[in-house]
């Protein structure tokens, strides 16, 4: 070996793994992206009364949200071979409402998701 070269460690997959689950767990991060959309959360989490909260709430919002991006996507396109200004306003509405409807699906409590929908 040259003398300037200094030998390396390698750091195994299980190292890896530990190292991910001591510093950066699934919790850890959620609470960074739930401190980053607080202002959104805030308006949908709020209140004391009751509410009526089903799981299938939570998958069709996220659906929604995904479809959401979808039609964003597709409309991008279509604008894109445009020339107007005003052909990007379907891609930032639908942009923006898949946005809210995937925070809220995959970070929102149980009362945001019964919010957006309207149950009570």
């Amino acid at each position: 070996m040259h003398p300037g070269i200094q030998k390396r460690k390698v750091i195994s997959c299980t190292a890896l793994s530990a190292l991910h689950k001591k510093y950066v767990s699934d919790s850890t991060m959620k609470q960074l992206f739930r401190k980053i959309f607080a202002p959104l959360l805030k308006v949908f989490e709020s209140g004391t009364g009751e509410f009526s909260y089903r799981k299938s709430h939570r998958t069709a919002l996220i659906a929604v949200g995904a479809l959401f991006w979808v039609i964003s996507t597709i409309s991008g396109i279509a604008a894109s071979a445009m020339t107007e200004a005003a052909t990007w306003i379907p891609v930032i509405v639908f942009f923006l409402g898949g946005m809210v409807c995937l925070v809220l699906g995959l970070l929102g409590n149980d009362r945001a998701v019964a919010t957006i929908w309207g149950s009570k």
